[in-house]
């Protein structure tokens, strides 16, 4: 019973094992959906997740059944949980010495520019329109790159420009594109406290240092 129910979630990823498309269930439909919702959320948020482990609650929990008291069933969430919170203060203080040193070194680097918030930025290309503030919309093309050379988000690999609001941007972010003017490109390196900080993000660690590859293609009315 417990390898059915393996083979049917991972099945949600890969090999369909029957044609959803041709039920006319609703609630099948839903069921089908909510599966594979539920299966990617727990692949994203809880990697290290034993799944044989998990079948086996779900397997129990169908009979009406349980190994664990509820009182125990309470401490495994509090437990993991603190787990949890352990993981990503070990990970944030590494991740912020990380960024500290580099940024320490970087700015000596030729043409590195240091504003007065720390924000880093360097002039790959002079731009001759008119420069956004604060307020403003502007449409770029941009790549955001970790230390480890890893991209994470890039309008280039969409093939289409991207327009937002730049109050909408993480304030490193949003203080370097009011540096620039229509046409330029720079590369910014934006501290963790200037960008996503101790929280971190869904596909960025906390205390990153970000790295932005930026292309101010026009300041919109």
């Amino acid at each position: 019973m417990k390898r059915f129910f393996l083979i049917l979630i991972v099945s949600l990823l890969t090999v369909q094992l029957f044609s959803i498309s041709e039920s006319d269930s609703v609630s099948d439909k839903f069921a089908y959906a909510y599966g594979a919702l539920l299966y990617s959320s727990m692949v994203s948020n809880y990697p290290d997740l034993n799944f044989d482990v998990f079948l086996e609650g779900a397997e129990e929990a169908s009979k009406g059944e349980s190994s664990f008291t509820q009182d125990q069933i309470e401490e495994a969430f509090i437990s993991y949980q603190q787990y949890l919170y352990e993981q990503q203060n070990q990970i944030a203080t590494a991740n912020l010495e990380q960024a500290e040193n580099f940024l320490k070194q970087n700015k000596k680097n030729f043409g590195v520019i240091t504003t007065e918030s720390g924000l880093q930025y360097k002039i790959l290309k002079q731009g001759t329109g008119k420069s956004p503030v604060e307020n403003d919309n502007v449409t770029i093309n941009y790549e955001l790159l970790l230390m480890d050379g890893k991209v994470v988000d890039s309008s280039y690999e969409r093939k289409e420009p991207s327009t937002n609001d730049l109050e909408e941007l993480v304030p490193g972010f949003k203080e370097g594109i009011c540096l620039m003017k229509e046409g330029a490109k720079y590369r910014f390196w934006v501290s963790p406290d200037l960008g996503y900080g101790e929280e971190g993000s869904q596909t960025v660690s906390p205390n990153s240092l970000l790295i932005f590859n930026v292309e101010l293609i026009s300041v919109n009315d």
